[in-house]
């Protein structure tokens, strides 16, 4: 009877091991079933990734060959007056993309902001050239006037005014630098930030700050900015050139319906630059009587020019 039972304990140990083993079998081979999926599912990701990488490069090569196609041909500026450079290169794109640029400027610049700080309380002043206004409240003890050629950069100025103006246009007046609509004197200081460099003729460029001189009246100042050629990280060769401006989907209209536009929606237009080098800007007065440069550096990638005319005779 003992020896039957120890035969029949050792049967049990043996299907005990059997089972054991078993186990151990199948677990190695789960083990390795889970490797290979996890093998696979890194490899679909990586494939995944690669393909993601391609796609956006691919796209990426795709806006720069739109925006490559929609610039407008360096031989145009030698084709083109350059009155009609300016409608179209400056004035038409600055009405189409007027919401988005104003978007995008809401600082003023330091020196700027300390020019109109230090300017005398009750002067009239002339923003010329005033985008959307943003210099327009930057000392309210002057009496600011802001004139600009774009209809569209002048309806963003009227809506961002702050007090009882606010959307009125008060103090807003359509005029291109060159033919300003006001009389000799009628400012007590003026200035004019980033828009002489859209002035495509020399010849024009001087007469038109000939214009501005014409509206300070005598012991007043002009402050004039303009981008810089030297700039470090310039991406053109030449001081005439068009700049691109991609206009984002949530700012386009049915105006903007026809217009070349790259992979992500934007609209590409371009705006016309002279990128002034070292002491042109300051010689654009030379000849001018009773008209002197009294500051002029370069600061941010431009040049920054205040000009004084001489007081009247005592």
């Amino acid at each position: 009877m003992a020896a039957k039972t120890r035969i029949c304990f050792a049967h049990l140990e043996a299907d005990v091991h059997l089972d054991r083993s078993s186990e151990r079998a199948q677990r190695i081979v789960a083990g390795r079933a889970a490797a290979a999926e996890r093998a696979a599912a890194a490899a679909k990701a990586k494939a995944e990734a690669a393909a993601a990488a391609a796609a956006a490069a691919a796209k990426a090569e795709a806006a720069a060959a739109a925006v490559e196609a929609a610039a407008p041909r360096s031989e145009e500026l030698d084709e083109l007056p350059g009155a009609e450079v300016e409608a179209v290169y400056v004035g038409d794109v600055y009405d189409a993309i007027a919401a988005h640029f104003s978007a995008t400027r809401h600082s003023g610049w330091p020196l700027v902001e300390a020019h109109l700080q230090a300017l005398p309380d009750g002067a009239v002043v002339g923003d010329i050239g005033c985008g959307n206004g943003k210099y327009m409240a930057c000392n309210r003890r002057l009496l600011m006037v802001g004139l600009d050629r774009s209809a569209g950069l002048l309806a963003e100025a009227a809506a961002a005014a702050v007090g009882p103006t606010q959307g009125s246009g008060e103090g807003l007046v359509r005029a291109d630098l060159k033919d300003l609509p006001l009389r000799d004197g009628a400012l007590d200081h003026a200035i004019c930030i980033a828009a002489l460099h859209h002035v495509r003729e020399p010849s024009a460029r001087r007469a038109a700050v000939a214009e501005m001189l014409r509206c300070v009246a005598p012991g007043g100042t002009l402050l004039v900015t303009v981008w810089a050629f030297e700039q470090e990280a310039r991406t053109f060769d030449g001081q005439d050139t068009f700049v691109p401006w991609k206009l984002a989907p949530r700012f386009q209209g049915p105006q903007h319906a026809d217009l070349p536009r790259d992979p992500t929606g934007n609209v590409i237009l371009y705006r016309y630059y002279h990128l002034f080098r070292a002491g042109e800007l300051d010689a654009l007065v030379d000849g001018l009587d009773g008209v002197d440069v009294v500051e002029s550096r370069y600061d941010r990638d431009n040049w920054y020019v205040v000009f004084r005319k001489a007081p009247a005779p005592a």
